[in-house]
């Protein structure tokens, strides 16, 4: 009896979480629910080859395909969304699993380092979608410099601050959504900062 009440507030915070990722950045209310067409799988087809995971982005981001409508900026957008949603589901895990580990592993400077990126997230990629209205040829490095650095923190935090994680036992069990985030990491990374690259037009 004495755990109920602490498994329900994790509940509660897991879904709190959630329900802000969804309202701040509005992409649940972009997926259309249709099929996508084969014109709007072929442009995230070729956005997603632009990653690290081109599989996963593809997969992830199919739902929103046709909200995309050729623009690079949307798909950059929903990507590092989709990454922000994985990293709250990280740090919840990571609270979780911290209460019974052995002593060994040390994860109380990994989950300060996702709170601290936690925290950030909302407030850059505010400033982030208002690029939406911006013509993707148009973008600037200072346009996208703040999300940037935000990921390369992500990256950087997740590597040298959280490698205690991966040597949890089961950790795809016990931190599934620490897989998530290098991944999409290394997917919401270079949408972002293709951005800006002239070259970079499909």
């Amino acid at each position: 009896m004495g755990q109920e009440p602490k498994m329900a507030a994790h509940c509660l915070i897991v879904l709190v979480l959630a329900a802000a990722v969804t309202t701040s950045t509005g992409q649940e209310a972009a997926a259309t629910g249709k099929p996508a067409s084969p014109g709007a799988r072929e442009f995230l087809t070729q956005r997603c080859k632009k990653t690290d995971f081109p599989d996963t982005c593809f997969d992830d981001l199919l739902p929103y395909a046709e909200s995309f409508s050729g623009s690079r900026t949307k798909v950059a957008i929903a990507a590092t969304t989709i990454l922000m949603a994985k990293l709250d589901s990280l740090l919840a895990e990571l609270h979780g699993v911290n209460i019974n580990l052995p002593g060994q592993f040390k994860l109380d400077e990994c989950i300060k380092v996702i709170e601290g990126l936690t925290s950030a997230k909302k407030e850059k990629l505010a400033r982030f979608k208002a690029l939406e209205v911006i013509e993707d040829s148009k973008h600037t490095p200072k346009d996208t410099a703040e999300l940037d650095k935000w990921i390369d923190d992500v990256d950087a935090g997740c590597g040298d601050k959280c490698d205690e994680v991966v040597k949890i036992p089961k950790v795809n069990e016990m931190v599934p959504s620490y897989k998530g985030v290098t991944q999409f990491t290394g997917i919401a990374d270079p949408l972002v900062t293709l951005l800006t690259d002239p070259k970079d037009n499909a």
